[in-house]
């Protein structure tokens, strides 16, 4: 997902969240076709119909919205161009620390 000038693309870190939580995203959209199937063939009450249009949002809006974050965090921010380290660190450390969120580690 590299540009030729070894650059990531403008999606590639929202692609990447994407591929890993596949299995989220495709449920959320499941559960929205079974809602849109329930109200067009049943017809439920209003009281019932508010339940699932409002359940049904609240899947999309979890969908969208944290792919939207992902994108803006991992693909428009100046997070990953990493220039913003070199005014943190300090050029000649005495001790360094590494953090990790797990997942890019694979068990030798």
């Amino acid at each position: 997902m590299h540009a030729a000038n070894n650059q990531p693309s403008s999606f590639s870190g929202v692609w990447q969240i994407f591929l890993y939580n596949w299995h989220f995203y495709a449920a959320a959209l499941v559960l929205d076709l079974i809602a849109v199937i329930f109200l067009v063939e049943f017809s439920p009450s209003p009281a019932i119909r508010l339940a699932v249009m409002l359940g049904s949002a609240i899947v999309s809006f979890w969908a969208v919205s944290s792919l939207l974050v992902s994108h803006y965090i991992y693909d428009r921010s100046r997070l990953f161009q990493w220039n913003w380290l070199a005014s943190v660190v300090n050029r000649n450390p005495v001790s360094r620390k590494s953090g990790s969120a797990g997942f890019a580690f694979k068990k030798l």
